[in-house]
């Protein structure tokens, strides 16, 4: 999640939803407030240390590809991901094994929290 609430009147989330701006602040302020996101200042907020990505890949909901993005850009900025394995992890990380998944979700990065 990463959302710009700089913009006059209203403010536009990636996924296109556009909010009144008072909105979007009152909902990223309790975000921030409970440490599930970030201020980054210039109004960009990102997700905070609370997050907990369990990316629970479904074939029928989306395509092996785009879930691997979104774990790619997601884990990151979480404090736990929790593919299931070997459910998730052999389509998502091409491994079977836990031990192999586990350090293939550490090499995606670690929270970027100062």
């Amino acid at each position: 999640m990463r959302s710009t609430a700089r913009a006059a009147g209203s403010a536009r989330s990636p996924d296109g939803a556009q909010l009144p701006k008072s909105t979007v602040h009152r909902i990223l302020r309790r975000l921030v407030e409970r440490g599930y996101a970030r201020a980054e200042g210039d109004g960009v907020y990102v997700l905070g240390p609370r997050v907990v990505y369990d990316p629970n890949f479904r074939a029928r909901l989306t395509s092996p590809a785009a879930a691997r993005d979104a774990l790619r850009r997601v884990a990151p900025n979480a404090a736990l991901v929790t593919p299931s394995c070997p459910d998730d992890t052999v389509e998502l990380l091409g491994t079977d094994d836990p031990a192999t998944a586990a350090a293939a979700v550490r090499e995606l990065g670690r929270p970027r929290w100062r």
